[in-house]
């Protein structure tokens, strides 16, 4: 097969880019929140015990609140999940067990509550976690995989054909995972077995760049089947440029364009602040010499008191303000934040 007819099967034109490289600091006015329908988060973590707190400071550092669905891949032995867990999610597991760096976490809002399930495929012995969820009337069908780079790939590739043709038909699959194929070597046999497979199961791929900048090669693969094709239903993908692990996050937005999120009125809340320029005028019209006059400290005492609550009161605004982050862990402090954010910047300027 030739280099154009890879591209042709994933679902693009020859140069034209899947999904766009940008900075986490480029996140928050690149994810479109207002028609926002789900935004999912993967990540090769390379063990969560010795990664799992880089995410959280990522998290943490960038207010990635508007993360429905973080899926992390090649977790390694997991003891106890509680011991991986961020506020406001719920926590899945998949033990799966082909070698030691296997398994897969997957941490979801605890207002989506999926139907989740584990299967082993035959052959291979590679286990998929699917993911079934409904958000404004539409099915999704998550399909989660970590193909160690030690199975055999012609093995895993039938599997992969009798798994996802024996799925429920679903509005809206997705194929998402670390499954170390590089689709960006079209010469190699595996590779266009693969991508032809998916593509005649009506897939396309929404990342097609750079995963893994040390070898250049595109790993981790989001490959999406929208039943629907909706007009106005959109898929942007975003390879983001951060070193949790040698792997880069790959950020998933669906939003449709005819679909405005609700406000959520739990997240905002009314504070008091002062207003300084009433307040230096109401202190003006005070006679505070008159406490010099006084002979008794106490009533000199309430009248200072009296008078300067009455200034502070009269000078109070009432404000409003979302809530958008709790914050995860008490020791991801102000100034550590401040720090990555600052290194960050400089890498970013060092490169550029």
């Amino acid at each position: 097969m030739v280099n154009a007819e890879v591209e042709l099967l994933l679902g693009l034109e020859e140069g034209e880019k899947s999904s766009i490289l940008l900075g986490p600091e480029d996140l928050s006015v690149s994810v479109n929140i207002k028609n926002g329908l789900l935004n999912i988060l993967h990540l090769n973590i390379r063990g969560c015990k010795t990664n799992f707190d880089k995410l959280l400071v990522f998290l943490e550092t960038y207010s990635l609140v508007y993360c429905d669905i973080i899926i992390l891949t090649e977790c390694h032995r997991i003891e106890s999940i509680n011991c991986f867990n961020i506020a406001g999610y719920n926590s899945y597991y998949n033990a799966a067990d082909y070698n030691a760096f296997d398994g897969i976490l997957i941490l979801t809002k605890s207002n989506l509550n999926p139907c989740i399930v584990n299967y082993t495929l035959n052959n291979s012995k590679i286990t998929v976690t699917n993911m079934m969820l409904t958000v404004e009337n539409c099915q999704y069908s998550l399909h989660c995989v970590y193909r160690s780079p030690a199975s055999d790939v012609p093995m895993f590739l039938e599997d992969l054909e009798l798994y996802l043709d024996s799925r429920e038909n679903c509005n809206v699959h997705l194929l998402i995972g670390d499954i170390n194929i590089n689709i960006l070597e079209k010469n190699d046999l595996n590779v266009n077995r693969y991508v032809s497979l998916l593509s005649s199961m009506g897939f396309v791929a929404l990342c097609k760049d750079v995963t893994r900048p040390d070898s250049g090669t595109c790993l981790d693969h989001v490959f999406l089947k929208d039943n629907l094709r909706t007009k106005n239903k959109k898929y942007n993908t975003f390879v983001i440029e951060h070193e949790i692990t040698d792997h880069s996050p790959i950020m998933l937005n669906i939003y449709d364009s005819g679909y405005l999120s609700p406000v959520d009125n739990s997240k905002i809340f009314t504070y008091k602040k002062t207003d300084t320029n009433k307040l230096l005028y109401f202190a003006n019209q005070v006679d505070w010499r008159h406490i010099l006059e006084m002979v008794d400290p106490e009533e000199a005492t309430n009248y200072l008191i009296k008078n300067l609550t009455e200034i502070i009161t009269s000078s109070e605004l009432i404000s409003t303000c979302k809530h958008s982050w709790k914050g995860i862990k008490p020791w991801i402090t102000n100034g550590i934040i401040i720090s990555i954010k600052m290194r960050d910047k400089l890498k970013k300027a060092l490169k550029s």
